[in-house]
């Protein structure tokens, strides 16, 4: 789906989409499921760019365990855990796959040839071939006997892993992995007994999995992926997921977002609007700018706004209609044909556009000249015998004078004529076309014959382009089929690299059968690893097959290019190009193989079959000893249970699909963490507003909201809302909603809270000229957020609401010995605007684990710790509970290590910091330039003296060429303001003034002492953060010389590997932190037990599910299975 073009225009057109993973603020989900692709791509071969990297395939399993734990343990479902491999494809989608790997051996091999060359010596260890990630590999066999074993030791040991159903889906189970994944919702929602308000996870990367989810129809769908840069293509990826950002992107706010973009359907439609419906169109459209099963429509590119255009030709279509396009999966095939009419009308007025255009820039460019137009018969006389092709009824007029040169009878062709086709544009008589074709339409039929002859190497005429037609209306169908019913034909595929003209797309309505598949049967693992691989993956196939890739006598060698051209085809990045190699003819295929099955090693064979995916849950008898398949030890005790799971039993039947929006689904309360567009009354509209959801502006439309304050055109009663909202609990942050409880109310002029001690008596302050300083700072932050990252007008904010966001739950005791589940604010409170705080909502709560008694919360056996002072920290075993409400426990006393040279050591640390003009008197320079220094100096390629002849303009185009990455900052970023962000150990910021420590000083001094010449420079030039290089070392080499010394040096300084925090944050020095370490390494004590008879408000008892807090628990989160911060790599 144009990835990540796709991903990236719909997250900028509906800018709330997505939001960061937050650990207290994660929605409680019941199914989670991994496109483990998407994990075992990065973790195997994350430097792509590097021909020296290598990897140990243990290091390689160890990766992705860690990060299916972490992904795990950050989403926690409920009820089922899905891991879906990619197994065999099929035949539509392995015309992909086979481009695909052919061009990554291709850009390894030039990488390598490279390197070479430069003189570098490679690693004699084999890289790592991505291409083995393939079905049927040895590779795959491996993970598979891997993750079969990494599940069962999870479920066997910990405990969140229990009572909850997994499913692993490996390579031998044929289907994409988000396909199993579709498949399994499908059936699910065929059940009788399927909650119809499921919440599903789906982790993957691709951007089709938007479509997918929205495919569903179920309202409680979230995609959980990564942080996409959208820089320079990165080919460096981290195989850590603590060191990345998570997005969830909610498929509940992209169901409103298509609503408004389509909601001026609502007044035209002869027949009822359902958005339901309109979604399943939605789906449709989107495959007319390409996917992995179809090329795109020729000029319908997602960066030249073809989504948009694809909208606005259906907005105009469906009126006209007598109801949807697509209907459920099923393509209504005369309703299709309407619409890609008038997508042809739109590609017909679009060439006309751009010839009015180039007929007027071309007569500016020609006034003050001879106004040249010729009659018909004296056209006729100049060259009568010039053939323009695809318009012969125009033969018998002229050109002009652009026409001299050529020769009698020579065709005359736009891509090869461009300078005549142009004076046409500009000379043609219009009286001469007056009834007749224009000019654009004679262009259009000579670009439209070019196009064939170039592309698919046909000459174009009415039965081919029917049978061009039929071909991709069927591709349309079956993709319609795959994403809604599942696969309808295992051998079909779309036989060309390009589609057709979008005029050609029709009559294939009253073609008979246009849309009737064969179901076939999935390929075996080495028959795809033969249809897709590249010759030079060959040892990922069995040794007697390799031949066939390989030996000048193997019948289908011609399928194994060893070169192969590729056509960006209207794209822009290379990766994007279609690669021409030859399709796989299936019975040639199957032909060459089967001889050779014989020769197969009994273990080659055992690979060389389709499997079982496999359900692995809880059970508490042990179920004995698991060997491990290599690299980590055996489990002594298995607590998995492991059952087969055939996959044609479990794919529901067409009949017994359920589609679209079930009837229990709950779309009038809110389902906690699932955002939505309601409850705050806004309008919407479409402007190019340059919103920021990614690292630069977007370039097109945004979908924008505008709040409606209740206040209308007047001004808010602040202390009536201050009555209203004061130590209640209301939803703030709107559309992502999420309980609060406010703590006060403020305008610029007074702040308004509850007296002390009071629920109802207020207090009046007035805002101090910092109070009011700091208020503005909000609300311009809160603007500026909604506004810039959002698309979220708020108009005015007359009055901030301060509340502390809700952060958890845990459980309390009672006095009567019974447990309630209390919420947790944060200890902070937040600014929010007025006007986006909402109030009283129904809401859907997640079904927390809850505890009735004391007893029933500390079961006998259970483990805690223990909070009170004299045995802090310990961990004990509960015994009972007594008939007074105590927890007696059978607890480990673990003594304090002595931390009284730690505290001395922060205390001298903290008495060593300097404010900036103490900090300029001891270097010698000003307090100006000690600021400047620690903050943001930008410097950049360019400047300096241009070589002998050369003009400014060729030097500016010199410096246009430089790569904007090049630029960098030679300051020592030990702070920064906008984000108000310190670096411990190095800056401070005490009561708005920044504070610097004698460990500055010193990389200061040795700055001074290293670059003096760019010191000198930065002292004469007081002014701006941006220089350039050449300013300041006008000769070249030396230049180059200098520039490296310092990125080198600012890559070493000690401050360089420190990373900023919120200033003010309680963070303790790293020189601290050792001290404490070494203490608590130290520190060996006996470790004596005894029992203790404890307060349940004194224990901390970690529970299994989010919301489950015990007694004495706080922070944020939703449980104590959730960490703040580091995993710990899994062994």
């Amino acid at each position: 789906m144009g990835v990540p073009k796709f991903f990236r225009w719909m997250s900028e057109r509906y800018p709330c989409l997505s939001e960061i993973v937050k650990e207290y603020q994660i929605p409680e989900f019941d199914n989670l499921y991994l496109d483990m692709n998407g994990i075992i791509h990065p973790c195997s071969h994350p430097d792509d760019s590097n021909p020296h990297f290598r990897i140990t395939e243990e290091t390689i399993f160890n990766n992705i365990f860690h990060y299916i734990e972490v992904l795990f343990r950050m989403i926690r479902p409920k009820k089922v855990f899905f891991m879906a491999v990619d197994g065999v494809a099929p035949r539509a989608k392995m015309n992909q796959q086979r481009g695909r790997r052919f061009r990554s051996v291709r850009e390894a091999q030039d990488r390598e040839r490279e390197a070479r060359n430069r003189g570098e010596v490679l690693p004699t260890e084999k890289r790592f071939d991505s291409n083995c990630i393939t079905p049927g590999t040895g590779f795959m066999v491996r993970l598979n006997a891997q993750l079969r074993y990494f599940v069962a030791r999870k479920i066997s040991t910990d405990p969140l892993w229990q009572g909850i159903r997994v499913i692993l889906s490996g390579h031998d189970v044929p289907g994409e992995g988000e396909h199993k994944v579709m498949e399994f919702i499908r059936y699910e929602k065929s059940l009788p007994d399927y909650d119809h308000n499921t919440r599903h996870c789906l982790y993957g990367l691709d951007a089709d999995l938007i479509v997918l989810g929205l495919c569903t129809h179920e309202p409680h769908f979230s995609l959980l992926r990564e942080e996409v840069l959208f820089t320079k293509q990165q080919t460096k990826r981290t195989t850590v997921p603590e060191e990345m950002t998570f997005y969830l992107l909610h498929l509940s706010l992209f169901r409103e977002y298509l609503g408004y973009e389509f909601s001026d359907l609502e007044k035209d439609l002869p027949f009822k609007f359902d958005l339901e419906r309109i979604i399943d169109d939605w789906v449709m459209l989107g495959f007319l700018v390409g996917n992995d099963f179809v090329p795109h429509l020729p000029n319908l590119h997602i960066r030249e706004n073809a989504l948009p255009t694809v909208y606005r030709c259906y907005k105009q279509v469906l009126p006209t209609l007598d109801g949807y396009i697509n209907d459920g999966g099923t393509l209504v095939l005369e309703r299709f044909e309407a619409l890609m009419q008038q997508l042809a009308q739109w590609e017909l007025d679009r060439l006309e556009d751009k010839a009015a255009d180039q007929r007027w820039l071309d007569s500016k460019r020609q006034q003050g000249t001879m106004d040249i137009r010729y009659s018909a018969g004296k056209a006729r006389d100049k060259k009568s015998n010039i053939k323009l092709k695809g318009r012969a009824d125009f033969e018998s007029f002229a050109m002009f004078d652009g026409l001299d040169g050529l020769e009698d009878g020579e065709e005359l062709e736009p891509s090869k004529n461009k300078s005549v086709f142009s004076e046409i544009h500009t000379n043609i008589d219009d009286e001469l076309l007056e009834g007749d074709e224009s000019v654009s339409e004679l262009e259009y039929r000579q670009q439209r014959r070019h196009y064939y002859q170039t592309k698919m190497d046909v000459d174009i005429c009415p039965e081919e382009a029917l049978r061009l037609a039929v071909e991709y209306v069927r591709a349309i169908q079956w993709i319609l089929h795959y994403y809604y019913d599942g696969v309808c034909s295992w051998s079909w595929f779309y036989p060309s690299h390009y589609a057709p003209y979008i005029g050609d797309v029709r009559g294939f309505s009253a073609v008979p059968g246009v849309v009737d598949f064969e179901y076939g049967r999935p390929f075996l693992p080495y028959e795809q690893l033969l249809a897709v691989l590249p010759a030079a993956s060959q040892d990922s196939l069995p040794e007697c097959l390799r031949p066939l890739m390989t030996s000048p006598q193997s019948p289908i060698i011609d399928y194994y290019p060893e070169t192969f051209e590729t056509d960006l085809n209207g794209k822009t990045q290379d990766w994007e190009a279609v690669v021409l190699i030859p399709f796989i003819d299936q019975d040639r295929l199957l032909a060459a193989i089967r001889p050779l099955y014989d020769q197969l090693t009994p273990e080659e064979a055992a690979r060389n079959v389709h499997g079982d995916a496999h359900l692995i849950e809880y059970t508490a008898e042990d179920q004995g000893r698991t060997e491990s398949p290599g690299y980590f030890p055996p489990l002594r005790h298995t607590f998995a249970r492991v059952t087969a799971r055939p996959r044609d039993p479990f794919i529901a039947e067409r009949r017994h699909l359920r589609k679209g929006l079930l009837p229990g689904a709950r779309l009038d309360v809110l389902a906690a963490g699932f955002p939505t567009l309601r409850h705050v009354p806004h309008s919407f509209h479409l402007a190019r507003c340059k919103v920021k959801v990614f690292q630069q502006a977007s370039m097109g439309e945004n979908m924008m909201l505008t709040v409606r304050t209740p206040w209308g055109d007047g001004e808010p009663d602040a202390e009536a809302e201050a009555r209203r909202l004061l130590g209640r609990v209301v939803f703030v942050q709107w559309p992502h909603l999420t309980e609060a409880t406010v703590v006060s109310v403020a305008t610029p002029e007074k702040k308004y809270s509850l007296q002390k001690g009071s629920t109802d008596q207020l207090s009046v302050q007035p805002l101090s000229d910092t109070d009011r300083t700091v208020w503005i700072g909000h609300m311009h932050d809160i603007k500026s957020e909604y506004e810039g990252r959002r698309g979220i007008l708020t108009d005015d904010i007359p009055v901030l609401v301060y509340a502390k966001p809700l952060t958890g739950r845990k459980h309390a005791a009672t006095p009567d010995g019974h447990v309630v589940l209390q919420k947790q604010w944060s200890t902070v409170p937040k600014p929010f605007a007025l006007q986006t705080c909402v109030r009283e909502l129904k809401t859907l709560e997640g079904s927390y684990t809850k505890y009735t008694s004391v007893a029933d919360l500390f079961d006998k056996g259970s483990h805690c710790f223990v909070l009170a002072p004299d045995s802090y920290a310990s961990m004990g075993k509960v015994i009972e509970v007594t008939e007074r409400g105590r927890v007696r426990l059978d607890v480990t006393l673990t003594p304090e290590p002595d931390f009284s040279a730690v505290q001395r050591k922060e205390a001298r640390l903290a008495a060593t910091y300097f404010p900036g003009y103490v900090v300029a008197q001891k270097l010698g320079i000003t307090s100006h330039l000690v600021s400047r220094l620690t903050g943001c100096l930008l410097l950049e390629p360019g400047g300096g003296a241009r070589a002998n002849g050369a003009s400014n303009i060729v030097g500016e185009l010199e410096d246009a060429r430089i790569d904007r990455d090049a630029k960098f900052n030679c300051a020592i970023e030990i702070k920064h303001n906008k984000k108000n962000e310190e670096m411990p150990g190095y800056s401070r910021r005490k009561d708005g003034q920044w504070m610097y420590s004698g460990r500055l000083i010193d990389v200061l001094r040795e700055y001074m002492s290293l670059f003096p010449e760019l010191i000198e420079f930065l002292g004469r030039n007081t002014e701006g953060f941006k220089f350039k290089e050449g300013d300041i070392w006008p000769e070249p080499e030396i230049r180059a010389r200098r520039v490296r010394q310092l990125k080198d040096w600012l890559k070493q300084v000690p401050c360089a590997q420190t990373e900023r925090w919120p200033c003010g944050a309680p963070l303790l020095e790293a020189e601290v932190v050792r001290a404490l370490e070494q203490a608590v390494d130290q520190h060996r004590p006996s470790q004596p037990r005894t029992r203790l008879s404890v307060k349940p408000h004194l224990l901390y008892k970690v529970s299994r599910r989010p919301g489950g807090r015990g007694p004495g628990g706080r922070g944020g989160g939703g449980g104590g299975g959730r960490q703040e911060g580091g995993f710990r790599r899994w062994r």
